[in-house]
């Protein structure tokens, strides 16, 4: 008999992981949701394509979290917040002061602008994005809008698409 995780069950899966979290289906008295939720998810938060991003620029500059904290005058915690997902969507305002801190190129610095409103980007074409320093933003952009119907998405093709695409409107 399948043991049933109200956590997992409000996300829309129905099993638990880790049985030991739960007494005969119910979650136990001294088991909180976060307790469940680190479970359910391995002890990680779902990835952000904006934490992803602002992790990889303050990695390129070899900072810490509390050196990026000291120049942009934004909270240590609530930066590893973002980074790990557990805060999403920040302020204007903390994102003008993050990318003033960590001086990332402008392409880079538009895609953390717009990461920060746009918080469903598929992480997996954010690695694509950095394999490639010639995509553009608004290349960027458009791989964002492609729809994938039931297939995996293949950044590649829909870039070369894309390319093709404004080639033919450049010349006609």
């Amino acid at each position: 008999m399948p043991i049933w995780c109200p956590v997992r069950q409000q996300a829309g899966f129905k099993k638990c992981p880790d049985p030991a979290k739960l007494v005969r289906g119910v979650l136990s008295i001294q088991t909180t949701r976060t307790e469940c939720l680190r479970t359910c998810q391995g002890e990680r938060m779902p990835e952000s394509a904006f934490g992803n991003w602002l992790k990889s620029l303050r990695e390129r500059r070899d900072l810490s979290l509390r050196e990026v904290s000291q120049l942009s005058d934004v909270d240590h915690a609530y930066i590893y917040r973002l980074e790990t997902g557990a805060k999403e969507a920040p302020s204007d305002e903390v994102v003008g002061k993050l990318i003033s801190a960590l001086t990332p190129p402008k392409r880079d610095a538009e895609v953390l602008r717009f990461l920060a409103s746009h918080p469903n980007v598929d992480p997996k074409l954010l690695e694509f994005l950095r394999t490639d320093a010639k995509i553009s933003f608004n290349e960027f952009h458009m791989l964002t809008t492609v729809v994938n119907r039931g297939a995996r998405p293949n950044y590649e093709t829909s870039l070369a698409r894309i390319r093709r695409l404004w080639g033919d409107d450049d010349g006609g």
